[in-house]
């Protein structure tokens, strides 16, 4: 996976076929459940199910339901965790935009309300834009987000979360194909 080639912090994970494969890795981390992921290499991944918050039954349930529906599918399952705050980071051509919300990053992918949006010049990280209140990110937290421009190549959309553990979780990168130019936005 490419976060970990990366080698950015990310959750305990493991990928299986089958729930005969779990092996419950991050078992000592889980403090309010787990995640299950679909992965295919033939499905946009923005429209793949997945779940969150849910009991090792359920995680059994879910994946087998899952299965039926993406035969070919590989299951990403690790501990969920409760959100002090989310980032979606974009890497797209000359630009890098942030957007953050306070609280689970749900409210951001699927509802598109950040509490926070700022845009940088890709490649000099010079503001170009923000609204909302720029406090809701520390001085360490924006340069290390800002410093991955020298990691992330192409065009590419990483998550990020700050549990209520403190820990800092990379949790998804994937490819991004931009439906319009995104350059000179502003």
């Amino acid at each position: 996976m490419e976060i970990e080639r990366l080698k950015l912090p990310h959750p305990k994970w493991e990928f299986v076929e089958d729930v005969s494969e779990l092996r419950w890795i991050g078992e000592e981390d889980e403090y309010v459940g787990w995640t299950v992921r679909t992965c295919t290499k033939s499905i946009e991944e923005f429209y793949l199910p997945h779940a969150n918050w849910l009991t090792k039954e359920e995680v059994k349930r879910k994946i087998s339901e899952f299965k039926k529906k993406f035969p070919e599918a590989i299951f990403v399952v690790y501990p969920s965790w409760e959100f002090i705050k989310a980032a979606c980071i974009g890497f797209y051509e000359n630009q890098i935009i942030i957007e953050v919300v306070k609280g689970k990053i749900q409210r951001l992918l699927y509802k598109g309300l950040p509490d926070l949006t700022i845009i940088y010049e890709r490649f000099s990280t010079r503001e170009l834009f923000h609204r909302g209140n720029k406090n809701l990110l520390s001085e360490k937290e924006y340069r290390m987000l800002l410093s991955l421009k020298y990691k992330i190549e192409g065009n590419k959309i990483l998550q990020w979360s700050h549990t209520t553990n403190e820990k800092y979780f990379f949790h998804d990168l994937r490819d991004y194909k931009p439906t319009f130019p995104l350059t000179n936005l502003f």
